[in-house]
Formats: structure tokens, C-alpha cells, sequence
């Protein structure tokens, strides 16, 4: 994405806050306006937005797997952290509030 120039930053703040621009900061205002228009690429915006979400999409399907795996080795540390005798229990801090 092109950077707009410190000049066109500066009208475009005045411009936001209400104040008028004489004719030749106008007529610079709306001609870089109108170059950088003509200088976006939206369906290259576009394409690598889809792509973003497919990333985002198969990040979340990794989560969710991620999350059920961690829910299954839970329940095997607890069914294994039973088997352990009361002394030992107590001092890794099982069953403790």
C-alpha cells in the first residue's frame, strides 16, 4: 500500500477538521487523492484476504484438535495420578483445595 506524502497528511487532517484549503492545496489534496485511487490493487486485496481466512480457518481447526487432545491427556493424568498411593498424592498436590 503507498504512503500518502507528508503535505497530502497534513491537508487531509485539516480537511477532517473542518477547515477550508485554498485552491492550490484543494487541487493538490484531490489529485494525490485520486492518484493513490488509481494506484489500489482491490483485487489483490481481495485474494489475499480469502487467503487469510483460510489460514485463519485452519489455525481454529488446529485449535479445536489441540484443545481435545489436551482434554484427553487431562483425563489420562487424572486416571493415572489415581492410581498413585494417599502419601504421594498429597505431595504432588492432588485432591488439595
Amino acid at each position: 500500500m503507498e504512503q500518502f506524502s507528508e503535505q497530502w497528511q497534513n491537508l487531509h487532517t485539516r480537511v477532517v477538521c473542518g477547515e477550508a484549503l485554498n485552491d492550490d492545496d484543494r487541487q493538490y489534496y484531490e489529485k494525490e487523492m485520486a492518484r493513490f485511487d488509481a494506484s489500489e490493487t482491490y483485487p489483490s486485496t481481495l485474494e489475499q484476504t480469502r487467503k487469510l481466512r483460510v489460514v485463519v480457518r485452519e489455525a481454529e481447526e488446529e485449535q479445536r484438535c489441540l484443545l481435545e487432545y489436551a482434554a484427553v491427556l487431562k483425563a489420562r493424568i487424572r486416571e493415572m495420578e489415581m492410581c498413585l498411593d494417599t502419601k504421594t498424592q498429597e505431595r504432588l498436590g492432588i485432591g488439595v483445595s
